[in-house]
């Protein structure tokens, strides 16, 4: 139920909140999707009004969909609200319902400024969300080259694994939006194209086998091959050549 701070907060009138608090609202108050006036604050980008809300109201606060004001800042492109909540000493590492967080929000939108608005104000590039995914492996998912290319040079380590065993290089291979010149450029960077999951599958038989990719697709497979994924003794090879006989 909405009270009259959560009305207050979607105007553009920040002077309309000091009397409610001052006549004892609850700051920290939930409207019925769980949201306070901080989230719609935030959400809406009422700067002036977020700033006055964040001198006593609970940075931290999940709404119904277990998203903090970060998280909306983030899906709502709101960079100035990213700053203000980072002022605040927020946590960057906090996660939705989904198991991610801000940056692997921001990396798998493929939004680059809001990703190196994260960065610059003090984001983890390396906290695990869910299964251990992070950033890099958010942002290979819907391929965005310049939000690669963001992380990865912030990233000191770019052969990271998720809980699976899998690399960025399988992340890549299992998008359903395959980027022409990305693995290239991660190989050249010093992904390693050869390394293998807890299932025993390099980044190849993932491109090949999982069902959300185009299968058989030759600029996958000639990306992959020209990349340097592929060697002579490679299983997937081998059995290839297999069947041709």
């Amino acid at each position: 139920m909405k009270t009259a701070l959560h009305y207050a907060a979607k105007s553009f009138d920040a002077s309309v909140v000091d009397p409610l608090l001052g006549n004892g609202a609850d700051v920290d108050a939930k409207d019925s999707e769980g949201k306070t006036a901080l989230h719609l604050a935030v959400a809406g980008g009422r700067r002036a009004l977020a700033d006055r809300l964040l001198q006593s109201a609970d940075i931290e606060v999940f709404d119904k969909n277990h998203r903090t004001p970060l998280h909306l800042a983030v899906a709502n492109c709101r960079e100035e609200m990213i700053k203000a909540l980072a002022n605040k000493n927020v946590n960057f590492n906090a996660k939705n319902k989904e198991g991610n967080t801000a940056l692997q929000m921001a990396a798998f939108y493929g939004n680059l400024a809001v990703t190196e608005c994260l960065l610059d104000s003090g984001a983890d590039i390396a906290a695990p969300g869910k299964d251990g995914m992070v950033a890099l492996h958010a942002a290979a998912l819907k391929p965005n080259l310049m939000v690669l290319e963001a992380l990865a040079r912030r990233n000191p380590d770019l052969n990271l694994i998720d809980d699976l065993g899998n690399c960025l290089m399988h992340y890549m291979t299992a998008s359903n939006s395959y980027l022409r010149g990305a693995i290239k450029y991660m190989v050249l960077r010093g992904v390693d194209p050869h390394r293998q999951n807890k299932e025993g599958m390099t980044a190849l038989p993932v491109a090949f086998s999982h069902t959300v990719l185009r299968i058989g697709s030759t600029g996958c497979w000639r990306e992959t091959r020209h990349s340097g994924c592929l060697r002579k003794d490679s299983p997937y090879i081998m059995r290839r050549r297999r069947k041709v006989r």
